[in-house]
């Protein structure tokens, strides 16, 4: 789960940078936008639960770990930008790419 957790505490932290409100104004702006983070997050997640179905529980908790203290009202927006649904959509193609004992070791399934 090594590799999984630096790419979960990387993307909290610009998760967590870019949607504070100091950054609320700059975020569709900036080159790492929530939606950028967020897709790429939530897509990397969501393939590994489908690789491991086992491992689904422990995929829940770091999906929410970026999110502490924000509420559903305020990422759910996140989710319908065009950077969250291209980053979404970029991370699973180049994911499905992948043979399954690679799959297996990006998301580090034993």
């Amino acid at each position: 789960m090594k590799n999984l957790s630096v790419v979960t505490g990387f993307g909290a932290f610009l998760l967590l940078s870019v949607l504070s409100p100091a950054n609320a104004a700059t975020a569709t702006t900036t080159p790492t936008s929530a939606g950028t983070v967020l897709g790429a997050l939530e897509a990397t997640l969501s393939f590994c639960e489908k690789v491991d179905p086992a491992g689904v529980p422990r995929y829940k908790v770091l999906a929410q770990i970026p999110l502490t203290g924000k509420s559903e009202t305020e990422v759910a927006p996140v989710r319908t930008t065009v950077a969250y649904e291209q980053e979404y959509g970029q991370i699973t193609k180049q994911l499905e790419a992948l043979t399954i004992s690679q799959a297996k070791a990006a998301c580090n399934t034993h």
